[in-house]
């Protein structure tokens, strides 16, 4: 007989909604085995999300690296070629700087190694204290110019430029064969040992003094200069240059260059500003002229203007100037002369007596002058608009062209110093 009895339907539990089976537990992704859709999803999220992590930290990396490669780049190799002054156009290079106040320095501290072992030797005898206090003081002579270095350095190069510059103008060459004379004739004659990098205080044709520049008033002319680091300024080779140096000179420049730390390519270039100076000097004193307005002039120094008035008081009653020259001038070089200067043209006394002098006219006595010695009571003599020059004074004024044009081309608006 069919079971009449109600089949009774499962009750559902309501703690675990309206399914009896247990939910399935998250599976771990395996090679191969199929996800769901949820597991799918969320695991594609993962792998992007670790992808844009490695990508970021990429990129990081790579910005990192362009800051500090360009940091790099930009101190050693861009900030090189900035330019440390700029003299009509034409650059100087921080690196032909840094490479000449190198080489400068160890020349000054070569003279100074060679003095202080010099200074050891003599010991604390005092037979010897003169000359160890000479020394002393040539040492505190090259520290301060070592302190000076840095600017007169610059200087110098922005004044070698000046003389590129303007030897090229005038057609001033120098070529292969007067550089290669140059060097034999410093280095031929030298012991097997390197030249002594000693500067010099004045200016000198020979290598080493182009080598070892000084700081005084002309330093271009001891000092090779802006082309110092550029191998675009080497000489270019003469059809008639002269044979190669023999291989004791080659031997002695090699050591030279290896102690000093420059090239063949460097030493040469200071070489030829060497020459390039010294024929561009002759050129400019070829053209100094030989004679000049010139007046005989006479004067009284006193150091008060009470005294120079007291003293003008008396040539206007009549007094002689000679005698009263002789009796209270204080130029000791001219007063028993009566006061007597001889000839001299313009710039030979000071600025504010020429300004005076030079507008009186013959035999006219001035009002007292104030100037830089004191006040001066000056009488024209005797007046010449075109006499020629004492033979020093036409020396002088020859040996000072070039310097002179250099200081005044050094305050053209041209010349920037960056």
């Amino acid at each position: 007989m069919p079971n009449n009895q109600p089949v009774s339907k499962p009750t559902s539990d309501p703690t675990k909604g309206t399914s009896h089976k247990p939910p399935t537990p998250r599976r771990s992704p395996v090679p191969g085995q199929r996800f769901s859709r949820d597991e799918l999803s969320r695991h594609e999220r993962e792998v992007r999300a670790k992808k844009l992590l490695y990508s970021g930290m990429g990129v990081l990396f790579v910005v990192i690296a362009t800051i500090l490669g360009f940091g790099w780049w930009r101190e050693y190799v861009a900030r090189a070629s900035d330019p440390a002054a700029i003299v009509e156009g034409k650059p100087i290079t921080l690196q032909t700087y840094a490479r000449m106040l190198d080489f400068r320095q160890k020349g000054l501290e070569q003279q100074m190694q060679y003095m202080e072992a010099e200074l050891q030797s003599l010991g604390s005898s005092s037979a010897n204290k003169s000359t160890a206090n000479l020394i002393q003081q040539q040492i505190q002579q090259v520290q301060f110019r070592l302190a000076l270095l840095p600017d007169q350095t610059l200087n110098d190069l922005i004044d070698q430029q000046l003389v590129r510059q303007e030897a090229a103008r005038r057609g001033i060459t120098v070529s292969a064969a007067d550089i290669d004379n140059e060097i034999n004739k410093e280095f031929g004659n030298q012991p097997a040992a390197a030249p002594a990098a000693a500067a010099t205080s004045a200016p000198s044709s020979t290598p080493q003094a182009a080598a070892q520049p000084a700081t005084g008033a002309t330093p271009a002319a001891a000092t090779p200069t802006s082309a110092t680091a550029t191998p675009s300024s080497a000489p270019t080779q003469s059809s008639n240059a002269t044979p190669a140096p023999t291989a004791d000179v080659k031997s002695r420049v090699n050591s030279y260059l290896s102690a000093m730390g420059i090239t063949e390519t460097e030493f040469r270039s200071m070489v030829e500003d060497q020459l390039l100076y010294q024929k561009l000097s002759d050129a400019m004193a070829a053209q100094v002229p030989t004679s000049a307005e010139q007046i005989h002039a006479r004067h009284i120094l006193v150091d008060t203007e009470a005294k120079a008035k007291e003293i003008e008081d008396k040539l206007k009653a009549g007094g002689d100037f000679a005698q009263l020259a002789k009796a209270d001038s204080q130029d000791t070089a001219t007063k028993d002369k009566g006061g007597d200067l001889g000839w001299f043209p313009q710039g030979k006394m000071s600025p504010q007596f020429d300004d005076v002098a030079f507008k009186l006219q013959v035999n006219q006595i001035s009002d007292p002058v104030k100037t830089a010695s004191g006040y001066e009571i000056i009488q024209v003599l005797e007046k010449d608009p075109n006499r020629p020059l004492d033979p020093r004074e036409l020396a002088q004024r020859r040996s000072n062209a070039l310097p002179q044009w250099l200081q005044s081309a050094d305050s053209d608006p041209n010349i920037q110093r960056t």
